[in-house]
Parts: structure tokens; sequence; C-alpha cells
């Protein structure tokens, strides 16, 4: 993504890369969570700064199954995803509805194999 883009969307992705076979696969995580440009100057950014930099990746101990924690700053209303306050439709894209979401895997090959206690 070009950083002055106002067009861009940006949607978590996952991809895995199995070295042995070379074989790839890429997964959109969620749906889009930002239209347009983000700025990358980390905290001397003068851009949009919705996103937050919020953004990491880890497995579970137990499963190997990854989760993906991100900034979501688009207006959503359901049962699992509640607006803040703050946040409504006009304001979508926005600070005002900027929230940490998550991402789990559920099912495929996990990051890395768990070994079973004896």
């Amino acid at each position: 993504m070009r950083t002055r883009d106002s067009t861009a969307a940006v949607e978590p992705r996952a991809a895995e890369v199995q070295i042995v076979s070379g074989t790839r696969a890429k997964t959109t995580a969620t749906p889009v969570v930002h239209y347009g440009a983000v700025c990358q100057g980390g905290a001397g950014c003068t851009g949009n700064r919705d996103l937050y930099d919020d953004f990491g990746v880890a497995a579970s101990p137990t499963t190997g199954l990854a989760s993906i924690v991100y900034s979501d700053d688009q207006y959503r209303n359901d049962a699992n995803d509640p607006p803040a306050p703050s946040c409504t439709q006009a304001r979508s894209n926005t600070g005002s509805c900027d929230h940490t979401a998550i991402a789990t895997q559920v099912s495929g090959s996990p990051v890395y194999v768990v070994k079973k206690k004896k």
C-alpha cells in the first residue's frame, strides 16, 4: 500500500510459507479495518494515526494456532462487535471508532506443533 493512497483498503492478513515444499497460503483475517492513507512514521507522524501501530501475532501454547491482534477503525454493530458510544456510522474510519480486535485461527496447519505430554 502506498502511504498517500486515499482509496487503499487495509485488511489484516496471515500468510504461511512452508520452506521445505515452497507452498504458500494467504488468508484475509477480517474485513477492511481502515480506508485511506496510514502514516508509517511512528510517533513523529503528522498524518493519519487511527490504527495506532497496534498489530501483533501470537501462537497458542496449547494448540499452536495463531491469533492476530489489530486496530480497527470501522463502524461495526453486531452481537460480537458492538460500537463504542462515540462511534457512529458517520464517524467510521476515524479515531472515534478505533478499537482493538482479535482474529484467531480455528483450523489448518498450526504455527508450530505442540508436543503431547507423556
